[in-house]
């Protein structure tokens, strides 16, 4: 199957000018390279960036979650 594809892809390769087939390597050197650059899964880049963006904020945030989100006035325990 792979060597089909190769076959009928350099079929229609064969007939372009020295120019053409120079401007697809380039084009596919480009894609790979941008491919292993990008190696890094889009979540591991996304936790990069959102690491320690928290540290500046105050300890009661959770109480005032709690409150802001309660509209009982039972307790909740989660032991």
């Amino acid at each position: 199957m792979k060597n089909i594809t190769l076959n009928r892809l350099m079929r229609l390769l064969r007939p372009l000018s020295t120019e053409s087939k120079l401007e697809l390597i380039s084009k596919i050197s480009e894609s790979l390279k941008f491919d292993l650059n990008r190696n890094k899964s889009e979540k591991e880049t996304i936790l990069e960036e959102l690491y320690g963006s928290w540290n500046d904020v105050k300890d009661d945030l959770v109480d005032d979650i709690l409150k802001a989100r309660s509209i009982s006035d039972r307790n909740i325990s989660f032991d």
